[in-house]
């Protein structure tokens, strides 16, 4: 009987959990915008080969 309201009450803090980050994340409530390092694809093409050849940041950062 406890088995419902523990699988209910977990079921029900990770849809409160994806909502809340899915408005503050995704659809910005509270404003900002996404920085040029997340959306910038040869930005993470760049970070990848490095990370690649051993290197902690692009080469061009140090």
């Amino acid at each position: 009987m406890a088995a419902k309201y523990i699988i209910g009450s977990v079921a029900a803090s990770f849809a409160v959990a994806y909502v809340a980050d899915k408005l503050v994340a995704d659809e910005k409530i509270f404003g900002g915008t996404t920085p040029n390092t997340v959306s910038n694809k040869e930005w993470w093409e760049e970070l990848t080969r490095n990370f690649r050849h051993g290197h902690a940041l692009p080469v061009h950062l140090w």
